[in-house]
């Protein structure tokens, strides 16, 4: 048991000193530190790789796809796309639902940012599945996760109807707004109207008077 507990320790270490070093290289490619960021997230790797973590699923999966997000910003999309794949892979053999689907619908935001459009569609459509196996007081919460990764893609349409699919009133209202928020970003103020007139309504069924300024406010 004693020896169990210390490797999982360790697994939640080697994660943790991975992630850390993953956001280090992200910013140092931000800030034009490229070939200094790659080193960085080599590194990274490497911690992973001796770690060999078998336990922690989720946070494996983690390390890859935030490492992968540096190796993005570093210009090393290729790279990263490969990493992104090995990410999936471990993903898949996450057996909490909601976390499955929240590593899913991360790597399908790094998919985005490494210009894999169409793989992160697929991926976000996996990530909905998975979801209908959530308790749905958590599955409000990553379905409002997935819809706004949906709208980063330009899938307003298809992040529209995962909304429908919210039962409570106050995650709904938000989700909308989290909707308009990126149509304003990308130019379409008409259709934002829309969609916030949309928010407008729900936010009149949420039933808890308490909650409707702090939905609208968010």
């Amino acid at each position: 048991i004693m020896m169990e507990w210390r490797e999982g320790v360790e697994e939640v270490v080697a994660v943790n000193k991975a992630e850390a070093l993953a956001t280090i290289g992200k910013r140092l490619a931000q800030v034009g530190e490229k070939e200094a960021a790659k080193q960085v997230l080599e590194h990274a790797l490497r911690v992973v790789a001796r770690a060999n973590i078998q336990r922690w699923t989720f946070g494996k999966a983690s390390s890859l796809w935030q490492i992968a997000a540096g190796l993005t910003q570093a210009g090393e999309k290729k790279w990263a796309k490969q990493l992104l794949e090995r990410a999936l892979e471990v993903a898949e053999g996450i057996e909490v639902p909601q976390d499955k689907a929240w590593a899913l619908e991360e790597i399908a935001a790094v998919l985005t940012q490494a210009g894999e459009k169409e793989r992160a569609k697929e991926v976000l459509k996996h990530a909905l599945k998975v979801a209908e196996k959530i308790w749905q007081g958590i599955r409000e919460w990553r379905l409002r996760g997935i819809e706004e990764k949906l709208a980063r893609l330009g899938q307003f349409d298809e992040a529209l109807k995962v909304v429908e699919t919210i039962d409570g009133m106050w995650d709904k209202t938000l989700a909308l707004k989290e909707i308009a928020a990126v149509l304003i970003q990308t130019g379409k103020r008409e259709r934002a109207k829309e969609v916030l007139e949309h928010a407008l309504k729900v936010a009149g069924r949420i039933e808890l008077t308490q909650s409707k300024p702090k939905a609208l406010a968010e």
